[in-house]
């Protein structure tokens, strides 16, 4: 007679997978604003790879992409930054965040290019 331990089920689902490139996707994010201070084009390439593993639109795409567009402005690159804040409002017209995160996000950012522009 067999027993339940001669029985071994390899359930994998794909949620578990979603969740490591969730997971991925996030400790890039970080470990490229961390990298800011240091050296601001290799953050930017650490964001641009964040864009780049997301499936669809995202929270952290959304993050990346406000990174994006002041490491631009602050080293001068506006037609790329001009380019990153226009993904930005699409991601806003996918909804991929709340109108009021959008709002903020918007406007803090527009204060930044502000006084970065000016200076």
């Amino acid at each position: 007679m067999e027993s339940e331990d001669d029985f071994v089920f390899d359930y994998e689902s794909g949620e578990e997978s979603e969740e490591e490139g969730a997971v991925e996707i996030r400790n890039k994010y970080f470990e490229s604003k961390d990298m800011l201070e240091e050296d601001g084009w290799q953050a930017l390439q650490g964001f641009e790879e964040v864009l780049e593993l997301e499936d669809e639109p995202g929270e952290w795409g959304f993050k990346a992409l406000k990174q994006i567009v002041k490491v631009h402005a602050k080293q001068g690159g506006y037609i790329p930054m001009l380019k990153a804040y226009r993904t930005m409002l699409k991601y806003v017209e996918k909804g991929v965040v709340t109108k009021n995160r959008s709002e903020k996000t918007l406007q803090k950012l527009l204060d930044v290019l502000s006084s970065s522009c000016s200076t």
